[in-house]
């Protein structure tokens, strides 16, 4: 029992090594961070100034409580992008409707 046990441990131990992610930087966060804080100030996502400071403290706390591995990070820097360059997409065609 008491080998069966330590085969387990041993063996499980070998698995997380192998598949341990490479986790991101704080430097690499923090200009994740930045750069999301800008493009939800230029999309307008902060409708009431006031609570402006205590939202984005919220939307931090989701990314840095969690761990993300640098392919996790990058892969959100991602999204945000597609994100940012479709709603600004949006506004240019709304701009040439309008005109």
């Amino acid at each position: 029992m008491v080998c069966y046990q330590y085969f387990n441990i041993s063996h499980k131990k070998t698995i997380e090594v192998k598949y341990r992610k490479k986790e991101a930087s704080k430097t690499e966060l923090a200009y994740f961070l930045e750069d999301l804080k800008l493009k939800l100030d230029d999309t307008e996502f902060f409708i009431d100034e006031d609570r402006r400071v205590k939202m984005f403290q919220a939307i931090s706390n989701i990314f840095t409580r969690n761990d993300l591995s640098s392919q996790e990070l990058k892969t959100m820097v991602g999204i945000v992008k597609a994100l940012y360059f479709f709603e600004a997409k949006n506004k240019i065609k709304k701009t040439n409707k309008d005109s």
